[in-house]
């Protein structure tokens, strides 16, 4: 199949994908490279069509990076203040929010 339209059936999506693993590690430079990342976008505007992921519930979210890197609660109160905010905000008994004047990652 010549990739010139998005994908828009199942049957194209899952022959985008086969012809995708084929040629996935091809030199970007090449025309099977180009073709690639061609596939990737279309496959990518797909799944955000057919396929989104709802995005996780905050408190959630941060108890499972905190998990993924080791972190504890008492590490999390440079970014969010006290033990004992750290503690309600953690329980949900204090809601979780953001100063948007900060754009750096605290942790």
């Amino acid at each position: 199949m010549k990739w010139n339209k998005p994908i828009t059936t199942k049957q194209e999506y899952e022959k985008a994908l086969k012809r995708l693993s084929t040629i996935f590690d091809a030199n970007p430079d090449s025309p099977e490279g180009m073709e690639a990342e061609l596939l990737v976008t279309l496959v990518e505007k797909y799944e955000k069509e057919h396929y989104p992921i709802a995005l996780p519930e905050p408190i959630t979210a941060v108890k499972e990076a905190m998990e993924m890197k080791g972190l504890k609660d008492k590490d999390l109160i440079q970014a969010i203040g006290s033990k004992t905010t750290v503690s309600l905000v953690l329980n949900r008994k204090r809601a979780l929010t953001i100063d948007k004047s900060e754009t750096s990652e605290s942790f």
